[in-house]
């Protein structure tokens, strides 16, 4: 077992290094995406800005808790975005193409392989802004501080784990459709209501967000806890998403290479 997870770690660590210095080496791409990132992260910031200007607290949710919340948002996505969001991309093309098979021949664990293949490193500059944004706005918004940090740390990972499984769920229905990128692309449209704190919307809607569509465990639900309001409720929904995405996305797998169409068939 430990020599499995040496060899995967060693992996990981090579395939890291190797990203790191392509980003350096096409320095003018990297400087131009961190920008684009950095732009979306203030237009984000702008939207909670703009809300309330017009309102002290929206249903119970007070502007240094949004902000909060932004922070946490920030740096959840941007852990996301730094190890993962690339490979989902390709992950469709490499099922559609047969491209799967040079890793399914590979003596490690394919769904690692396909997760660890590219990272990008343009989101630092966002999890140094919602670092920046937690530790700015913490105490204001009912955070604690000190040892609690270390949930902080916790919560951010338990967001970027949200995000790779029910990436992963829309990801892998390329192995039943053709145009896998265009269902992989819907992802992002139920993403981007888990940019706002589930308190702003209707009771159904968020409900759905912490089950069906678990995105409120993004950051809305680890804001709640780590400013003292959370439920405890919430910490069920959250094992269960986590649990019931997982073999979901287990099945999927399973069953999709049972029809997977490689290269050389």
């Amino acid at each position: 077992m430990n020599k499995i997870l040496a060899q995967h770690w060693d992996i990981f660590k090579t395939s890291a290094r190797n990203n790191l210095v392509r980003e350096f080496f096409y320095r003018a791409n990297f400087i131009a995406m961190t920008m684009v990132d950095f732009v979306w992260a203030l237009v984000e910031a702008l939207f909670f800005h703009v809300i309330y200007s017009n309102t002290a607290a929206l249903n119970g949710w007070t502007r240094d808790q949004g902000f909060f919340f932004l922070g946490l948002f920030l740096a959840s996505d941007a852990i996301f975005s730094i190890f993962f969001q690339r490979n989902f991309w390709y992950f469709p093309g490499a099922i559609n193409s047969g491209d799967l098979d040079s890793v399914l021949i590979k003596p490690a664990n394919p769904i690692f392989l396909l997760l660890t293949r590219s990272m990008g490193f343009t989101q630092v500059t966002n999890l140094i802004l919602g670092i920046f944004i937690l530790s700015r706005y913490g105490t204001s918004a009912g955070f604690p501080g000190g040892w609690h940090w270390l949930a902080v740390v916790l919560w951010i990972f338990v967001g970027a784990l949200i995000q790779v499984l029910v990436r992963m769920f829309f990801v892998l229905t390329s192995f039943w459709i053709e145009r896998g990128y265009t269902v992989s692309s819907l992802y992002y449209s139920f993403f981007q209501m888990g940019a706002r704190p589930d308190l702003f919307y209707p009771t159904a809607i968020r409900y759905t967000l912490k089950s069906a569509l678990p995105f409120a465990f993004i950051a809305s639900v680890p804001a709640q806890f780590l400013v003292g309001i959370g439920r405890r409720g919430d910490l069920l929904l959250l094992g269960a998403s986590i649990i019931g995405y997982f073999f979901l996305t287990r099945w999927m797998w399973r069953k999709g290479l049972r029809r997977y169409q490689s290269a050389s068939s």
